[in-house]
């Protein structure tokens, strides 16, 4: 906790929140052999306690307490909100938990067989529906909010979970009146509870507070997960332009597509890659190894860009900016340092690119049309475009009244060949993205209705 108290670098990239991976107590790391081990910590035993191996002494209680506090603290002082990632949905060991000590069977989920049941792959599934299993989830969220002053909660394998533990853990973060984020990952996994009553994403219209990693974005952007070798939008598969066109809207429906996610795009987490699965550069070195390296830069840059633009909230793994590996390591919960750690060496090695990301996160926080709050926003200022297969093209228009221009156009293009397209209307259009470059002042002007988009790119550009 001491150790990462410097975040001068995150705050010049732009970023508003931090979501820390695990820090309430876990079983995985031995802690009197601190430093030995590492692993990301979804093995949670006490939940009340930050982690002991990441103080300076973990045998000293007030250490963890204080320096965790000093952390998050510190953060604040920079303006940036911190988001805890809980563990719910299971606990390390069940056999030793003091949930079963407490009361055997009553906190874990039995399936038909009489089995433990698995959906989290784990072990165990915690029976969040007892009225006791929801008094304990929510209190604890209760206690981090108001002990810690954290600012918003991702709560892992939220799909586990019943939709009404999830209504009050927001009632009781609604006492203290301040501003929460609350998201998770609604996956559907295979656990003995209605699917209706639990938070997957197919059911996130009965959760409107909540908001959910996206991963209709993810795979149409940049190709299937769990299918390392599935190309997706940015590395050449153009039947995933529609998929990606609703995503982009924040998957309320508005794309002509009848899938509907959400009642409004705020619910929606736009990302490309996370903790988990392979980093977007080590998927593409598996989908396009034979391209150079510089067009894997293009289509990498590209999956950013969008979705730093897309209607929703935007998602960066740290690193992601300056095309952050793993070594090819899919699943590195437990890996050394070696895999896990950000390569300094990376960011020096490529800061047009961290330039690029800066500028477009500005540009996001500068016009309230990348950040339309309702469906009903959507279908009044969005008009789609179609000139090529490969290419997603829309403009934002009769913005006036949410910014100091007349309307956007954006085009994304991850085709290999330039292409001359037609611009909504002739004008004086201002470029502040292109293949190159991004910046808040207009790179350059265009009095035309027309514009060749280079390969591999996106533009952006703005009309008075």
């Amino acid at each position: 906790f001491a150790s990462a108290l410097s975040s001068l670098y995150l705050c010049e990239l732009g970023v508003t929140h931090i979501e820390l991976l695990p820090v309430h107590d876990f079983g995985s790391i031995d802690e009197s052999k601190q430093g030995e081990q590492y692993n990301w910590g979804y093995d949670p035993i006490h939940y009340f306690a930050p982690e002991g191996s990441y103080a300076t002494d973990a045998y000293n209680g007030f250490a963890r307490i204080a320096e965790l506090k000093a952390l998050i603290a510190t953060l604040h002082k920079q303006n940036l909100s911190v988001i805890l990632d809980v563990v719910f949905n299971h606990v390390y060991i069940w056999q030793k938990s003091n949930f079963e000590k407490i009361m055997p069977g009553y906190f874990f989920r039995i399936d038909e067989h009489g089995k433990m049941a698995d959906g989290t792959g784990v072990g165990n599934d915690i029976a969040s529906e007892r009225k006791m299993v929801r008094k304990f989830i929510a209190d604890c969220v209760e206690y981090w909010a108001r002990e810690y002053q954290v600012d918003g909660f991702r709560f892992d394998l939220m799909g586990i979970h019943d939709i009404e533990t999830m209504k009050e853990v927001e009632r009781r973060l609604e006492r203290l009146h301040k501003p929460f984020l609350l998201l998770g990952e609604g996956w559907n996994l295979s656990t003995p509870y209605p699917e209706e009553k639990r938070a997957i994403i197919s059911e996130a219209k009965q959760l409107e507070g909540y908001a959910f990693f996206n991963d209709r974005f993810r795979d149409s952007i940049k190709g299937s997960t769990f299918d390392v070798k599935n190309r997706g939008f940015i590395s050449g598969d153009g039947k995933q332009i529609d998929a990606a066109m609703n995503a982009i809207l924040g998957t309320v429906g508005n794309a002509g597509t009848k899938e509907a996610l959400f009642t409004h795009p705020q619910q929606s987490i736009n990302y490309v890659e996370s903790h988990d699965n392979h980093t977007l550069w080590d998927k593409l070195l598996v989908t396009n190894g034979n391209d150079d390296e510089a067009i894997r830069e293009k289509m990498h840059r590209l999956g950013t860009t969008i979705t730093l633009l897309s209607q929703g909230i935007p998602f960066l793994h740290a690193g992601q900016e300056f095309f952050r590996t793993k070594r090819g390591d899919g699943n590195s919960y437990q890996s050394p340092d070696a895999i896990n750690m950000l390569d300094w060496r990376r960011k020096a090695q490529y800061e047009e690119q961290i330039d690029f990301i800066k500028s477009l996160i500005n540009i996001r926080k500068r016009f309230s049309a990348f950040r339309l709050r309702t469906k009903e926003q959507l279908k009044k200022h969005i008009k789609r475009y179609h000139f090529h297969e490969q290419m997603i093209s829309y403009a934002l228009k009769d913005i006036q009244a949410l910014d100091a221009c007349e309307q956007i156009f954006v085009a994304h293009y991850s085709g290999q060949e330039p292409i001359e397209i037609l611009l909504p209307i002739m004008g004086e259009w201002k470029v502040i993205v292109d293949e190159k470059s991004a910046s808040l002042l207009p790179l350059y002007t265009l009095n035309s209705n027309r514009i060749i988009v280079k390969p591999m790119s996106s533009y952006v550009l703005y009309l008075d």
